[in-house]
């Protein structure tokens, strides 16, 4: 199984893969990420079995921090 990385606050999928689940939250937002990422420093990223160029239909987000 292949596992991919993408930036939430750039990926052009990511809003949509949030419309579509039931279970997301504040935290899972561009908007809470890039507010981290501004006041931080932390870098987000997305791990997902979901190729770059296919839709989005799973990930887990975190944010590097140094």
């Amino acid at each position: 199984m292949a596992v991919f990385c993408t930036n939430p606050l750039n990926d052009v999928r990511w809003p949509e893969f949030l419309e579509r689940r039931p279970d997301v939250s504040i935290f899972h937002t561009r908007e809470w990420l890039e507010a981290l990422y501004r006041t931080y420093g932390y870098e987000p990223i997305a791990y997902t079995t979901s190729s770059p160029v296919s839709d989005l239909t799973n990930a887990i987000d975190v944010c590097g921090v140094s």
